[in-house]
């Protein structure tokens, strides 16, 4: 083990007791709160100060979701290199702590809403031409994504008014069984 796994490992450990030490600390403070035993200056400025703790820790969160991302990308590409020629591909790998399973994901590239494209792609789902044209409603791109990934595994052609598919590589994340 690395001294970069070490230090993810402290990361989460510390995340944890930061998480176990804000549970208490708001386990003790809501039945206060809930007795109507503070006043409103006091009020308002926890609510504040929760606020902006919130918005740290989903910084926090972000960040790290980021660097999961880019970690699980370059990962992919490592993995699906591997297993470019090999008669038996699994396009999994394994560390001491968790496994990891790469695949790619089409990623289309939308037409701009209000074009004909946009209203072809709609169409192709089955909205008829003046619902798609009236905007009334919007693709679920995330879903779009999933959709494309299933057709390319199935040989299916695409629908009708995208512009064109990328594959972008992504990992799963399992925890090992103990």
């Amino acid at each position: 083990m690395t001294d970069y796994v070490d230090a993810a490992k402290t990361l989460l450990r510390r995340a944890q007791e930061l998480h176990g030490w804000l549970v208490a600390a708001h386990y003790a403070l809501m039945p206060v709160v809930e007795r109507g035993a503070m006043s409103e200056s006091d009020l308002v400025d926890i609510g504040f100060l929760n606020r902006e703790t919130a918005a740290i820790l989903d910084e926090a969160r972000k960040e790290c979701s980021a660097r999961m991302e880019i970690i699980g990308r370059v990962l992919a590409i490592h993995i699906m290199k591997r297993d470019i020629n090999s008669s038996n591909p699994t396009l999994k790998t394994t560390g001491t702590l968790a496994t990891a399973s790469a695949s790619p994901r089409m990623i289309p590239v939308m037409p701009k809403k209000g074009t004909p494209e946009y209203c072809e792609l709609l169409m192709h789902f089955g909205l008829s031409k003046e619902t798609a044209e009236s905007g009334a409603l919007v693709p679920h791109w995330t879903h779009m994504s999933e959709v494309l990934t299933e057709r390319a595994y199935t040989g299916e052609p695409l629908p009708a008014g995208l512009l064109g598919q990328k594959s972008e590589p992504r990992v799963t994340f399992r925890k090992l069984k103990q």
